[in-house]
């Protein structure tokens, strides 16, 4: 009985000192509270609302060459329903499987899983993607960099391939001024659709609103108006999306080809400055920027085969 009392007071000893230390304990470095969790759910889903809907709708938004509000959220609408329709047939055709199949019984709690992993994938697929080509393109470009001939008719090879885009971008871009010109002489001040060329002529270069303000007269009738169609708003609309689209591709190549022009020029300068013998520093310069490109690819390169071995020896 002694023995069986003792062990009594010892079990209740111990009891209470557990709940003591359970009151009087501090919180770990670790504890996350309570609203982590809640953050983290309203950032995910506002990614994932912002990745998956609203930035491909104000992309089509911007892109579409309606003159409304209501008919750019539907040209946007329709264009990202036609993208993601291929991805809701696939997903229908999964989810019917599913249904039938007797053996799986999914509620919709696991279907929110499936539609999170089945976009956290996607994602990921990209990711490796990109992440593939940059271990093999950032070691290799700054390798590339220490050598200025190379980099000069690499340079040389961008430049003229831009100008071939330049040049097409600018013969397309002037073929959609040419029918913008004719839907300005067809479709007069007095028409309803008037309105809507105007829009689309704000959009055009600064030079042809100047060359087609001055040739307009609304007082003259000209023979030829009857031999041109009326074009009708949906062909105003298909027009304005074109020239909204050729601005954007001649601006972009313009952009592009200006740039290499400007870093074919520098690597001229620099070939120019090896050659001259009487500028030292200048070489001296040069030799230490391009063993410091040459190390520096090597690190990057040494890093990816760190990163890259682990996967190939443990797959």
């Amino acid at each position: 009985m002694v023995t069986n009392n003792s062990d009594d007071y010892d079990a209740n000893a111990t009891h209470r000192r557990s709940v003591r230390d359970a009151v009087n304990c501090q919180e770990p470095w670790s504890y996350v509270p309570d609203i982590l969790p809640i953050i983290w759910k309203i950032v995910y889903w506002t990614t994932f609302l912002l990745t998956w809907a609203v930035i491909p709708l104000l992309k089509s938004y911007a892109n579409a060459g309606d003159f409304t509000v209501r008919g750019k959220l539907k040209s946007a609408f329709i264009e990202n329903l036609i993208w993601y329709g291929s991805y809701l047939v696939i997903f229908g055709a999964l989810l019917i499987y599913v249904i039938v199949s007797p053996k799986l019984n999914i509620d919709a709690a696991q279907l929110q899983v499936i539609g999170i992993t089945a976009s956290n994938t996607w994602g990921l697929l990209l990711l490796v993607l990109l992440l593939g080509y940059g271990l093999v393109e950032v070691p290799r470009k700054y390798w590339a960099e220490s050598s200025k001939s190379y980099l000069l008719n690499h340079t040389y090879f961008q430049v003229a391939k831009l100008s071939t885009e330049k040049s097409e971008a600018d013969e397309e871009l002037e073929d959609i001024l040419e029918d913008i010109r004719k839907a300005s002489d067809v479709i007069r001040y007095d028409h309803p659709l008037r309105k809507h060329v105007n829009t689309i002529i704000e959009k055009c270069p600064d030079a042809f609103q100047d060359s087609l303000s001055k040739h307009l007269d609304d007082f003259q009738e000209y023979d030829d108006r009857r031999a041109i169609q009326m074009p009708s708003e949906k062909d105003l609309v298909k027009l304005h999306q074109k020239v909204i689209a050729a601005i954007l591709s001649q601006r972009r190549t313009e952009t592009q080809w200006n740039l290499m022009v400007e870093k074919a020029c520098k690597l001229e300068d620099i070939q120019q400055n090896e050659i001259c013998a009487s500028r030292f520093t200048f070489l001296n310069i040069y030799i230490l920027i391009r063993h410091v490109a040459q190390c520096f690819g090597l690190i990057l390169l040494s890093c990816v085969q760190i990163q890259c071995s682990p996967h190939c020896l443990y797959p």
